[in-house]
């Protein structure tokens, strides 16, 4: 009869055990909640990185680290639609802070066939006008004290998400308020080459606003939506 051969002890005892633990609980958590915290901050490099730590310290199949590959993707596709938009909003922002350079000293030839009521009818002393810009995406609204074109107002519309970056000028207060149509505007204050400007974004479009000092000293509502809307 055939000996049977004996195997080591502590052979033994290693096949019989139900498996090496080589996961930590504590490194899994880790990895989850800075791979998530680096994806909400748009740190997508670092969140990659902790997610393949994540799962070398998590066990497989759990739900959490499915939760973490949807939250990286998800925070991924709204950096993505949000640098689309601010993309989207460069030909406003160009149009308009180029219009500004070159009609800051005067309004009164910065809108074609500017309509100025008469004595006597509304809004007399002021004169209104729109001008088209063929390189831009958006008309500008032009606004002016009539025999005083250093007073005045320029506006301009546009898709996208603009900022005052975008628009080469130097930020101010920022602010957030409800619209009438619903949702929000997220506005800023800029100052824009001795001009005031507001630039107010939605999810949709981006709306900017110059006005010259003294058109605030004769028309301060601009002025009050800067020093305190929002507050």
């Amino acid at each position: 009869m055939k000996a049977l051969t004996l195997l080591p002890a502590g052979l033994v005892l290693l096949l019989l055990a139900p498996g090496c633990k080589t996961k930590d609980a504590a490194k899994c958590q880790q990895g989850l909640s800075t791979a998530t915290r680096a994806a909400q901050q748009r740190q997508f490099a670092e969140a990659r990185q902790w997610r393949e730590y994540a799962y070398k310290q998590c066990e497989a199949g759990s739900a959490s680290l499915s939760e973490l590959d949807q939250a990286i993707s998800k925070a991924e596709a709204e950096a993505q639609a949000q640098a689309a938009k601010v993309e989207q909003a460069k030909p406003l922002m160009n149009l308009i802070s180029s219009f500004v350079a070159q009609h800051s000293a005067s309004a009164e030839k910065a809108a074609a066939a500017a309509v100025c009521p008469k004595e006597g009818e509304p809004d007399h002393g002021w004169c209104t006008g729109t001008r088209s810009v063929k390189e831009g995406s958006a008309s500008i609204q032009v606004r002016f004290k009539q025999g005083a074109p250093t007073v005045f107002r320029y506006v301009a519309t546009g898709a996208g998400k603009g900022s005052c970056a975008l628009l080469g000028g130097q930020q101010g207060r920022s602010w957030t308020v409800s619209q009438r149509s619903g949702g929000t505007a997220e506005r800023s204050h800029c100052k824009l080459s001795g001009l005031d400007a507001v630039v107010s974004t939605t999810d949709t479009d981006t709306t900017v606003t110059v006005a010259s000092p003294s058109f605030m000293a004769q028309d301060p509502n601009l002025k009050r939506q800067i020093e305190s809307e929002g507050k």
